[in-house]
This record gives C-alpha cells, structure tokens and sequence, in this order.
C-alpha cells in the first residue's frame, strides 16, 4: 500500500482481522502458544471475549481456533449512544458474537403467570464449550414492565421530549411486542454474562474486532481416522459405529448412460394431466333429467348339449377253469374294481404281487414265451395291467425268449 494514500475501510478492515498483523504464525495446540497468542490480540487492541485469561490445559489431539467478527461501528443497527458516554451493542449485533461462540439456548420459557397485564418475565438457559472442553451451562431471568408508571414507561416519555403522541406510539409498539422483548432482554443480558461483553466500548473500542478462541479437534494425520471422518462427515458412521443409516445410500448402483432406457422427447405433464382431467370429467345436465339406465340384455340360455355316452367295453369270454388269470373277468362283481383302480390295488400287493405273477406264469401257464395260447394272455394282461404290472411282464418275456 502506498504510504502517501489513505487506507480504505476495506483495507483496515482486512488488517485488523488478519491474525498475522498481531505475529500470530503458529499453531495453537499448546497451553503457552495459547496464552501467547490471547496476549498479543489484548496488545493490539483487539476485543478477546470469554472469561479466560491464560490456561493451562489443552486436551489431546486438539487445538484453539479463533474465530472473528467485526461489528460496523459505521453501519446502523449495531451501535447506540449512551446517554454517559460510550456505545452499546444492539441485540442483533449481541446475537452475532452468541452465534460465533456457538452458544447453544437450552431453555426460554416465560416465568410469570401472566395475570398482569403490560408484564412479562422470561427464564432463560444456554450452554457453551470453554477451552478446556467442558460445557458450562448458564442460566438467566429477564423481565419487561410497561404499565403505565413504570420506569421503562416513564423513559420513553423522558426520551420523546414532551411529544407525547410519540411516546403513546413508542409505547403502543413496544406493548404489541412485549413477550419477544422480555425474551431478548433475557438473551442479551446472559449473552454478556458468557462472553464478558463490557455495557459499553469507546468508538476506538467498537471500530477493532472481537475474537472468540474456541476449542475444535485436530488429529495427526492417519489413513484411517481419515477414512473415519470423512465417513462421518459423509453421514455413512452408521457403517462404523451402528445405529440409524445416514442420508447416503451406499448400496445404490451407479447408473451408466446406456443403462438409461431413450424414451425420446420429454413429456409434457401439462398436457397429459389436462388429457387425464377431460376423460374423468362427468358431464352435468342441467335440462332434463337423465333417462335411467336401460335394462341390460339378458344372454340366452346355454344349449344343452346331450352328454355323450360311452361305448361299452366289451366284455371279453370267459376261459376254462384251468385257463382263468387273476385279470379275468368272471362276470361278477369284483370289490377290487369298485373304486374304479384295481390296477393300482393289485399292484400295491392286494391281492396278488409283481413277484407272484412271476411265479403264476413260470410253473403254471407260460412255459413257452413263443406259444399261441401265451399270446393270447398277454394281450389281455397287457390290455388291463400297467406301471410295474407290464415292466415285470415284458422282463419275464424278455427273460423267457433268450
């Protein structure tokens, strides 16, 4: 910067918030380096808030950042005169430092009954993170009173200089607002309290910044603590650690353009919900009644179509005593047949088995699997026997002709 030009607020601005412009190039990961760093911002004029002058301790892996704000003594809103001389800060402004100290409100409910009219009174609670790493828990009470005779009341009329219709529209304001400004009062006053903030600064003191040290983690370099945080960071700690799922979907498949199905123009939702409400709009009439619905045409009766009977089997003759099988008909009822499936019956050992139907044609009727009169029983057995019943037959043909 040239020496012979003004500097421009910008530029001061820039300086006064530069930690280098105090000689602070070091790491605040030590009790000295801290209490180093707190003396040389006090020296240069700068506004330290926080009750703690010089510490002893740091936890591991951790170290002191400071974080700054500059309050525009030039901008309006957040300075006010005082009428002994200095200025104040507004609750905006007051409220910029909590946030930056990263006060946390834990407790604003009203504490009065609310029987008096124009009267409020709010409790309060916060906590904050000292540089040791605790968290101290703060609490306050605040209280607004504008009946008429009060002192609030009364400074208003004090302050309007005898326009009254001024001070009846201040207080008409203030009155419609009454629970929100007992509620920043309340604030106000416990943010001095935790922060230290004085009830008044000289314009050199408003035009310098305010630096909170505040405590934040600071590991070694490690791969996996890395790979740790940057799960957490990610909200993916519920793979490491448990408990509900993040807001990543790591199971999700990356979709490559030619997975995408092309289905040319975009679609006009527009013109598709107006094509949807024109077919499900119903016409109203408004004329005459609409005629009932007719009757509908009753389908004529099926055709009964006769059921075709079935040719009877016939019935084949019957053999000579000596010449009768298990499977011959003799002309009478058989119980076997009167669930329709003797094949099945006689096949499951009732009454006669694969292996005596063996022994049946080996001693008495098929000595020769070539003979005439053994065709003719193998065409009956095998017109009537199925399943196990004909695998046995031909085996014992197969067997009988080689």
């Amino acid at each position: 910067m040239d020496n012979n030009q003004p500097e421009t607020r910008f530029e001061y601005v820039s300086r006064v918030m530069d930690p280098r412009s105090y000689g602070i190039t070091f790491k605040l990961d030590s009790p000295d380096a801290v209490g180093d760093a707190l003396t040389r911002l006090r020296s240069g004029g700068v506004n330290v808030l926080g009750p703690e002058a010089r510490i002893d301790y740091i936890p591991r892996f951790h170290q002191v950042s400071l974080r700054w704000d500059f309050i525009d003594f030039q901008a309006e809103g957040n300075w006010y005169p005082q009428a002994g001389g200095g200025h104040s800060m507004y609750f905006v402004a007051l409220n910029r430092l909590a946030t930056m100290a990263g006060i946390t409100w834990t407790q604003v409910e009203r504490d009065d009954d609310g029987s008096t009219p124009l009267y409020w009174r709010v409790r309060i609670g916060a906590t904050v993170k000292l540089l040791d790493g605790s968290i101290v828990p703060h609490f306050g009470l605040g209280e607004a009173d504008l009946r008429d005779g009060s002192a609030e009341a009364l400074k208003v009329l004090s302050e309007s200089k005898g326009d009254s219709k001024k001070a009846e529209g201040t207080l008409l304001r203030m009155r419609a607002k009454g629970s929100q400004r007992c509620e920043s009062i309340a604030k106000a006053g416990l943010i001095r309290k935790i922060l230290a903030v004085r009830a008044k600064y000289s314009k050199e003191e408003a035009e310098m910044p305010f630096v909170w040290p505040t405590l934040v983690f600071a590991p070694p370099p490690d791969p996996e603590l890395d790979r740790a945080i940057m799960f957490q960071a990610a909200g993916l700690g519920h793979m490491l650690y448990g408990g509900r799922p993040g807001a990543i979907d790591t199971t999700a498949t990356v979709v490559q353009p030619a997975m995408l199905e092309d289905r040319g123009a975009p679609v006009d939702f527009r013109a598709e919900q107006a094509k949807l409400d024109q077919r499900e709009r119903v016409p109203v009439s408004t004329s005459a009644p609409a005629a009932p619905p007719a009757t509908p045409r009753q389908a004529p009766p099926p055709v009964q179509r006769p059921t075709p009977t079935p040719a009877p089997r016939p019935t084949p003759p019957p053999a000579a005593a000596d010449e009768r099988m298990p499977w011959d008909d003799d002309g009478g009822p058989d119980p076997r047949e009167s669930d329709g499936n003797a094949r099945r019956v006689l096949w499951q050992g009732l009454p006669y088995t694969a292996e005596e139907i063996r022994a049946f044609c080996d001693s008495k009727r098929w000595p020769d699997a070539t003979s005439e009169e053994n065709a003719k029983h193998v065409s009956k057995f095998l017109a009537w026997a199925t399943g196990d019943g004909v695998k046995v037959l031909t085996a014992y043909f197969v067997t009988a002709s080689k």
